[in-house]
Parts: C-alpha cells; structure tokens; sequence
C-alpha cells in the first residue's frame, strides 16, 4: 500500500521561498561578523577589566602570617601572590566581584 503524502517541509520551502543564494548566505556572514566582534569585545572586558588580586579581594588566613602580610603589604602583591600556599589566604569579596562583573 502506497500513501501519498503532498509535498515535504523542505520542498515547500524551496518552491515558496527559493534556495539558499547569495543574498541570504551575505546576510548570515554580516551577522556572524558582528556577533563575533561582539563576542570578542565581551571577552576583552571581563578577563582584563578587573584584577583581584591587585584590588585586594583577597586576605591571609592567619593575620600572623608575616610572608603573608608582606605580600598583602606590598605595592605590587600580585608578584608574590604566586609564591604563597592556598591556605595562607582566601578570598574576601567573591560575590561582589561577581557582582560588579555583571553590571
């Protein structure tokens, strides 16, 4: 037994509206273009906007640490964050940055 069933969706497309020609293919790359700039300024702005180490965001977890207090002392703490062990120190305003992120 043998249905008929019409036309398909995408020969219905092709006989209203016609193939995918040139203009269309010019349009998709105009809007990819933008949106890739878009991204790319996006991404510029959240992982150069705001450094939280230099902003001291951060605090020793015991206040007798005296490397530790140095560090955070310092006027460039971000050179000798690295050197110091995770549990020397936490973060002090990580919703905050979050926050400030999204605004």
């Amino acid at each position: 037994m043998v249905y008929n069933t019409g036309i398909t969706f995408d020969e219905a497309l092709s006989k209203c509206i016609g193939e995918f020609g040139r203009g269309q293919r010019r349009v998709v790359g105009l809007t990819s273009a933008f949106w890739l700039a878009n991204g790319f300024v996006f991404l510029v702005w959240v992982f150069m906007s705001k450094d939280p180490v230099a902003g001291l965001s951060w605090e020793c977890s015991d206040p007798s640490d005296t490397a530790c207090n140095a560090v955070w002392r310092s006027s460039k703490p971000a050179e000798g964050f690295c050197m110091l062990s995770s549990i020397q120190w936490h973060w002090t305003s990580r919703g905050e940055s979050q926050r400030k992120a999204l605004l």
